[in-house]
C-alpha cells in the first residue's frame, strides 16, 4: 500500500507534539506553553485522513474520569451527534487517544513499508466507542529520545505515541 503523501510529516507532527507533552512527577499540572490544542490533533486528522476532522469533537481537558489529577491521560466517548469524543491533558495526548480509536475500533495500522506499511481508510459509518476509556501515560515525561529507545525494534519506533499493535511491549501507556 503506498504511504499517503502527508504521512511522514504527520509522524513528524505526533513526535513534536509527543516532545512536548511533560508533567512533573509529582503530580503537577501541564505548563500552559507545552500543552498545545485541539486545532494541532484537526490539522494532523486532516493530513493522514482528508476530510475526517469533521467525525470527532477534539479537545483540551485539564484531567480525566478515574485518572489521578496531574497524570497525562486521554478519554476516547462518544459525542454529540455520532461524532468521537477525545479530550486529552495536551495535544500530544489527544493524538495518542486518536491512535487508539484508529487502532482499536476502526483496525487501522500506521507504520513503515518495510515493516507491513500502513492501513490507513476512511470508515462508513466511523465506529462508535461505546463505553468511554480513559488512559494514562505509565510515565510522567514524553520526549522523543524516550519514544526511540524504549521501543525493541525499528518497525514501531516513532508508533509508540500512537501504541502501535506490533510485537513491542513498551509501546502500551
Amino acid at each position: 500500500m503506498k504511504t499517503p503523501a502527508g504521512l511522514m510529516h504527520a509522524v513528524g507532527l505526533v513526535l513534536a507534539c509527543s516532545a512536548l507533552a511533560s508533567a512533573t512527577a509529582t503530580g503537577g499540572s501541564f505548563p500552559p506553553h507545552l500543552v498545545g490544542n485541539a486545532s494541532a490533533v484537526h490539522a494532523l486528522l486532516e493530513r493522514v485522513l482528508p476530510g475526517s476532522s469533521t467525525h470527532f469533537e477534539l479537545a483540551v481537558a485539564p484531567a480525566c474520569p478515574g485518572v489521578p489529577a496531574g497524570k497525562a491521560c486521554f478519554t476516547l466517548a462518544d459525542g454529540a451527534g455520532g461524532k468521537v469524543k477525545i479530550t486529552g491533558t495536551s495535544a500530544s495526548e489527544i493524538s495518542g487517544g486518536l491512535g487508539v480509536y484508529l487502532r482499536e475500533r476502526c483496525g487501522m495500522t500506521v507504520g513503515w513499508p518495510r515493516g507491513g506499511g500502513s492501513h490507513i481508510f476512511t470508515p462508513s459509518p466511523w465506529p462508535k466507542v461505546g463505553a468511554a476509556l480513559s488512559q494514562a501515560r505509565s510515565v510522567p515525561y514524553s520526549h522523543v529520545t524516550q519514544v526511540r529507545w524504549r521501543c525493541c525494534c525499528c518497525c514501531c519506533s516513532w508508533l509508540c505515541s500512537w501504541r502501535c499493535s506490533c510485537c513491542c511491549s513498551c509501546c502500551s501507556r
